[in-house]
């Protein structure tokens, strides 16, 4: 790789154009000048137009690179040797035929004929037999192949993005995804519905209806761990207190794929729906701090140690008022001075074994431990 490309490469690792961001987001790996490159094949299918957030990522076609050169066109062709002409045969007629004398009847030759339909056909195979069959049963109505049957099941199943913002995407940035989901979940991100009937002629009874449910239940755990996906429920309402706590997110035996799990999703939101209102406030297992406001809009907003003031701008959200972050870290502030008050008042009474509020306090840690209480304010300040 030369300096070029490797200088090029750590630019748009460390500070991502709007382009690169898509690029990664859609699996592609950055080749060179601009050029992303899909990891199955190789080869280049996409470019970033443009700079920072003004950039675009478009398709590109092929690159004529790949395709031969005159030159070695003309090389071959020269190199190529002329085909030879096949010397006739001379035919060899049959023995008494075409010799007859003048007066003579000329013999006649019988000729090599096709099966008469009163031939018996070769026998169909019963995985011939069967295809047939199959073909018959779910190619013949709204699906007319394998191919479009599948792709139409994919998409109710959520493994192939539609819909919103994946309608205005580009197909190589679908496809990508599509890769992704495949991987992730091999059974499907939806339990199949089995009141689709073009997909499942016979319902719950249908071949592939029992088949494609069985490979999604697999993800969870049935019949493994658990005997069915009810009794996969049935634990879950055992954690939850039947519904009054979250879900979580980091228990793998009920979502293997965490927070990303259609599971998860789907039990959270239902707790959502049962035990939020407007005005309400309540952290995920995520850590990501959501609120409704006066009208029931939901927004959610992700706590790190790099913008602890997040988990204001919900408050600000429940409140019905706008987001404002000098207001947040004002907010923020004032509070962790709070904080520090309370702890200062605390250590100060407690000094006094015999005070009723507060027992034993600092002179019990200092004869227990043979230590003395920080005060949080040094802790606070770093001392």
């Amino acid at each position: 790789m030369s300096v070029y490309k490797k200088l090029m490469e750590q630019t748009l690792l460390e500070r991502p154009s709007k382009a690169a961001q898509r690029a990664k987001a859609a699996g592609l790996k950055y080749a060179e000048f601009g050029r992303w490159t899909d990891p199955s094949t190789g080869k280049v299918v996409a470019k970033s137009k443009g700079e920072g957030e003004a950039s675009t990522l478009v398709k590109v076609k092929p690159s004529k690179d790949d395709a031969p050169k005159k030159d070695d066109d003309i090389s071959l062709a020269k190199a190529a040797p002329k085909p030879k002409k096949d010397k006739q045969k001379k035919k060899i007629k049959p023995k008494g035929v075409g010799t007859a004398k003048k007066d003579e009847p000329v013999k006649d030759v019988p000729k090599n004929t096709e099966p008469t339909a009163d031939e018996p056909e070769a026998e169909e195979t019963p995985e011939q037999k069967a295809e047939k069959e199959w073909q018959e049963k779910y190619t013949s109505g709204k699906y007319k192949t394998k191919e479009v049957r599948q792709r139409a099941k994919d998409t109710e199943s959520g493994l192939y993005p539609s819909g919103g913002k994946y309608d205005k995407m580009e197909s190589f940035e679908r496809e990508a995804i599509y890769k992704k989901n495949q991987q992730k979940f091999p059974g499907g991100m939806k339990t199949p519905n089995s009141d689709n009937k073009d997909l499942y002629p016979d319902g719950k009874k249908d071949v592939e209806y029992k088949k494609d449910k069985a490979a999604y239940d697999k993800q969870y755990g049935v019949p493994d761990k658990y005997e069915s996906m009810e009794a996969r429920q049935s634990a879950i309402n055992k954690a939850t207190e039947n519904g009054k706590r979250q879900p979580d997110a980091n228990t793998k035996d009920f979502y293997p794929q965490g927070t990303d799990d259609p599971q998860y999703k789907e039990d959270q939101q239902k707790w959502e729906d049962k035990h939020t209102g407007p005005g309400d406030k309540w952290t995920s297992s995520d850590g990501t701090v959501y609120a409704k406001d006066k009208d029931g809009r939901r927004q959610g907003w992700k706590v790190t140690d790099d913008n602890p003031e997040n988990a204001y701008y919900a408050d600000q959200w429940a409140a019905g008022g706008e987001i404002d972050k000098d207001k947040a870290l004002k907010q923020m502030e004032i509070d962790k001075q709070k904080r520090v008050d309370d702890f200062e008042k605390w250590k100060a009474k407690s000094a006094d074994e015999e005070d009723p509020e507060y027992g034993k306090g600092e002179n019990f840690f200092a004869k227990l431990f043979g230590i003395k209480v920080p005060s949080l304010k040094d802790l606070v300040g770093g001392k």
